[in-house]
């Protein structure tokens, strides 16, 4: 791990993606850190409230300052087999959670003050479809890829999904 590699691959090949063209785009301010040991004084702020320690390959997601998600190979820390595919289990930044957020912003917005490519829903069933209607999403997407060419994709059917 070398951590000014990775800052030069993520935090400023990302800054030079002019996303600021594309209305409702920006790049977030990124913190990237790397947990060495279990003696960690990261891992001990992030964890202390939880009493859990990070797996190995973990990714910690930090949505708000005091707030964070553990995601091992997918899912929550501490999630078992029972618990998955459930509400509990699935990660804050996952697709199918996005996109509930998103149509529930939909839903409570007045037909008049949505965009254009919202007014037509019958058309817009799948998550899918959602993204493949929306210009700026195309245009964002298209500026990313081309300062991150080798970003692995999903095969298209795995956002093929509706709620």
């Amino acid at each position: 791990y070398n951590e000014a590699a990775v800052n030069r691959a993520l935090v400023n090949r990302a800054s030079e993606c002019s996303l600021s063209e594309v209305v409702g785009y920006r790049v977030n301010e990124l913190y990237i850190g790397h947990v060495k040991d279990s003696d960690s004084v990261i891992e001990e702020e992030l964890c202390e409230r939880d009493g859990k320690k990070l797996a190995p390959g973990a990714i910690c997601w930090c949505s708000e300052p005091d707030t964070h998600e553990v995601i091992v190979q997918g899912l929550k820390q501490g999630v078992n087999t029972k618990l998955h595919p459930t509400r509990k289990s699935s990660v804050s930044i996952s697709k199918r959670r996005i996109f509930e957020e998103f149509q529930n912003l939909v839903t409570q917005t007045p037909m008049d003050e949505r965009p254009l490519t919202l007014c037509n829903e019958s058309s817009l069933s799948s998550y899918n479809s959602y993204k493949q209607a929306s210009i700026n999403y195309q245009l964002a997407k298209k500026c990313f890829l081309t300062y991150f060419p080798t970003w692995q994709r999903n095969d298209p059917q795995y956002e093929e999904f509706e709620l």
